[in-house]
């Protein structure tokens, strides 16, 4: 069953069926998903069946969201 694009969360991961891969992120507007055109790989966006496009999600993922934990350091406060 496709998950309507009102249920889905913003910086959540889905599983579904793409033009391009079977997993993305909801960016609140759009998927993105990882392509390969040849031997190149790139960010490639699909919009929901809703819409008329692409990607149709139908599971949502148990990742982490995207972004920053709470109490995870920043970029500029790790030390190597």
């Amino acid at each position: 069953m496709i998950i309507k694009k009102k249920d889905l969360k913003r910086d959540h991961w889905y599983s579904g069926e793409g033009r391009n891969a079977n997993i993305a992120i909801w960016t609140g507007e759009t998927f993105l998903t990882i392509g390969r055109r040849f031997d190149e790989y790139s960010i490639k966006d699909e919009g929901h069946w809703d819409d008329g496009k692409c990607f149709r999600p139908n599971k949502e993922l148990d990742y982490h969201r995207v972004g920053k934990l709470k109490g995870e350091p920043t970029c500029k406060e790790e030390t190597f």
